[in-house]
């Protein structure tokens, strides 16, 4: 359906004010909380999603995604010490220290190497999965070791969706360490064993701890067939828990990508000053943390004490070495929303967490979905960043919590826009890899 005003769905679907009648952002957004829906549907016991049980009935089962290969099983990339762990071999349940997103740990962020630390003191921990599409592309071409790419003289195009046939996924996601004090029935939760080799322990032995994890953000990247103008970038999807962290003071939407003057590209200085009459308790912001320079700052990774390196004490908090403690208490990373979130999206939720009900997954939200076509012109100054993406800015703020700062995020760096960043992805001979960095990964 054509509509007219752009201003009640969100955004519009080109950069240069061309509105096909029949795709806008809202189609683009009831696709993300699908395809949300779908990969945390629960499985049956082959691995295939369940026809007997829903996402509402069954919260126990592993979900779809759990089902993917890890980028260590495509690549071979464990973690330095991980493999011959003395937990690792037994354990059936979620690794989450065995899964990195990018070549770090898997306690720090993409190209920012700093940990986010929640409210009670431990590490967010991370976790890359792909689909067997996208498995079996870069099987079928060699593509999981170096030897194989240099060998590879054609341009990575990995497979698009098409009816019922999935296109290549990628997932990556962020989990809380859950504790007395968090209401687990409010997230989806997993058992985990967290491995911590020795050079990331303070007591500088392995450390293998049995816990339960909570689901707090997940990005979803896939490749679609229609419509064919969007299809050559993916589709990202970023998805959050409610109570991860509240909005900046005066948070803008990012722009419409069709109507962006320069002087409005750069994004805000993304602030917080404490509201004690928020009741909700953030995850990853309290109101009353002070430090001697008064409201403790916003987006700002923590400091190492220990070189370049950051450790897990050998008991809970694990990261209590690296909070920010004070005579009003000890606190974790505070982080603010710099931009809000867009009519579409927050309409397209509400219509998901009404048909959730009571569920954990009615805790979730959609942050965004960004789309490119290929024919997308804009100001001469950002023709350089083709494919120009709608939103302009979008991020996760469990998944790229300081790519948010108003000095570094801006869309020609590459910072704070998933297509831009991901456009720069190349493998290990330096061939772009079609948005994908974990090529990159192989040895």
């Amino acid at each position: 359906m054509y509509v007219k005003n752009f201003s009640d769905i969100g955004y519009p679907v080109t950069s240069n004010g061309q509105k096909p009648p029949d795709f806008n952002q809202t189609f683009t957004d009831y696709f993300a909380w699908q395809a949300f829906i779908a990969l945390n549907w629960p499985t049956d016991g082959s691995g295939k999603p369940s026809t007997q049980s829903t996402i509402l009935t069954d919260t126990t089962s592993p979900r779809v995604w759990s089902t993917y290969k890890t980028k260590e099983d495509v690549f071979g990339t464990q973690v330095a010490g991980i493999e011959n762990a003395n937990c690792a071999s037994n354990s059936k349940n979620l690794k989450v220290f065995r899964t990195s997103k990018f070549e770090l740990t898997s306690f720090e962020q993409a190209f920012k190497p700093y940990p986010l630390i929640d409210r009670y003191g431990n590490f967010v921990l991370y976790d890359v999965r792909l689909n067997d599409v996208e498995v079996n592309y870069l099987q079928k071409n060699n593509l999981t070791t170096s030897k194989g790419q240099s060998n590879f003289k054609q341009a990575y195009d990995f497979p698009r969706g098409a009816g019922n046939n999935p296109g290549a996924i990628e997932i990556k996601s962020s989990w809380r360490i859950m504790t007395e004090q968090d209401d687990k029935t409010a997230y989806y939760t997993t058992p985990a064993t967290i491995i911590v080799p020795p050079e990331y322990s303070d007591s500088g032995k392995e450390m293998c701890i049995d816990t339960t994890v909570g689901l707090v953000g997940m990005h979803i990247a896939q490749k679609f067939t229609n419509p064919t103008p969007f299809s050559d970038f993916w589709l990202w999807a970023t998805f959050e828990h409610v109570a991860n962290a509240p909005m900046a003071d005066g948070a803008p939407v990012s722009q419409l990508n069709d109507a962006s003057p320069l002087s409005s590209l750069d994004p805000p200085i993304c602030q917080r000053k404490p509201d004690t009459s928020d009741p909700t308790r953030y995850s990853f912001y309290d109101p009353t943390c002070k430090d001697s320079n008064g409201d403790c700052p916003i987006n700002t990774p923590p400091a190492t004490k220990t070189g370049n390196l950051y450790k897990w004490s050998a008991v809970p908090p694990y990261a209590k070495t690296y909070m920010t403690t004070t005579s009003a208490g000890s606190f974790g990373t505070q982080v603010a929303r710099c931009f809000a979130i867009y009519e579409s999206a927050r309409s397209v939720t509400g219509a998901y967490q009404a048909k959730l009900g009571g569920s954990p997954w009615s805790k979730y939200m959609l942050v965004g979905a960004q789309w490119a076509a290929a024919s997308a012109t804009e100001a001469t100054a950002f023709r350089a960043l083709m494919p120009f993406p709608a939103p302009i800015y979008l991020s996760n703020t469990t998944l790229e919590t300081y790519l948010q700062d108003g000095a570094v995020m801006k869309p020609e760096n590459g910072a704070g826009s998933c297509i831009t960043c991901h456009n720069r992805a190349t493998d290990t001979t330096n061939k772009p890899s079609n948005f994908s960095f974990l090529p990159g990964a192989a040895k």
